[in-house]
């Protein structure tokens, strides 16, 4: 498998920490979306405050809020994400597997204009998810490739993944199945 050269310092950088290993990704991700949210609200409520101690206090507020985003943006950028992706040509390349021309490259990072990047938060849920591909999809019967990524931008989580605005893809992960081969895609009727 490769890896794109010194993409896993920063990941690496800072393990263990301790907050990761005492709060699984998920909850760090809920609390991200919360707070990114309520920063939302805070900065939209200053329009409306004429009061000048009422304003002091929601400004404070959101400088609290977004003390903890960028700690939890620190968080997340030592945290692998995991993405499947279809193998290109010569098994040197990466193409999405929904649309099948979104390309990725190692070390390089993508931003997704038209609706952002799906990953998981762990590698299980994507070794998982490459049965639940739509059949429609174009690259559905492309060899499977699997991906550690690192999330770029804001997060949502939707349809039980992860969504990033972007992703800057790390290193290809070989396959923990008993053969070591990328789990296939079932047929389906």
């Amino acid at each position: 498998p490769a890896a794109a050269p010194g993409s896993l310092d920063m990941l690496c950088e800072d393990l263990p920490c301790k907050v990761c290993q005492e709060q699984p990704i998920e909850r760090r991700l809920l609390m991200e979306v919360g707070v990114a949210r309520s920063a939302r609200a805070l900065r939209r409520s200053l329009r409306d405050f004429e009061d000048p101690e009422e304003r002091a206090a929601v400004e404070e507020e959101l400088r609290l809020a977004e003390i903890v985003l960028a700690e939890l943006h620190r968080h997340r950028q030592h945290t692998p994400f995991f993405k499947v992706v279809a193998r290109g040509p010569r098994g040197k390349s990466y193409r999405s597997v929904f649309d099948g021309e979104t390309i990725y490259e190692l070390g390089v990072p993508f931003f997704d204009a038209k609706g952002g990047c799906f990953v998981h938060p762990t590698e299980e849920a994507a070794t998982q998810s490459v049965a639940s591909f739509p059949r429609s999809s174009a690259a559905w019967g492309a060899p499977r490739a699997l991906l550690v990524v690192r999330g770029e931008g804001a997060v949502c989580l939707r349809h039980g993944k992860v969504l990033f605005d972007g992703i800057t893809p790390l290193a290809e992960l070989p396959w923990d199945t008993p053969h070591g081969k990328a789990p296939h895609t079932r047929w389906r009727f």
